[in-house]
């Protein structure tokens, strides 16, 4: 007999359907299914078992989607204002302050190579 051993029960398949589609032809060709986390949930044939391992699976379905419409909603925020998760970036809350950095860092036209914070009259001690 062939042995498959899963992390957890819920996460076997995210569509319901497929989850039990697979768990019975699983049975059938004598591979047994074990879950860490709950080592019977596949194992038992009861109506309880199959209860329960329904409604993991229906869990897992309805966290698929959710997962889903999250995604969705972020790509629609960065089509709308160009970023998503966490702050703005600093080119829109400071515009001088990055103009200023990005002159800085600019190499100097006299000598050809970058000048040192401490050589500019604003910056250095």
């Amino acid at each position: 007999m062939n042995t498959i051993i899963v992390e957890t029960a819920n996460p076997f398949a995210r569509d319901l359907i497929v989850q039990e589609t697979g768990h019975r032809m699983l049975r059938q060709k004598g591979t047994e299914i074990i879950a860490v986390d709950s080592p019977a949930a596949f194992v038992n044939d009861t109506p309880t078992t199959t209860f329960v391992r329904q409604v993991l699976g229906a869990v897992a379905q309805l966290e698929a989607m959710t997962v889903a419409k999250l995604r969705g909603a972020r790509e629609r925020k960065r089509r709308q204002v160009g970023w998503c998760e966490g702050g703005s970036p600093l080119h829109v809350r400071y515009p001088e302050a990055v103009r200023l950095a990005k002159r800085l860092h600019r190499a100097n036209p006299v000598k050809g190579q970058r000048r040192s914070l401490r050589s500019w009259p604003l910056l250095g001690t």
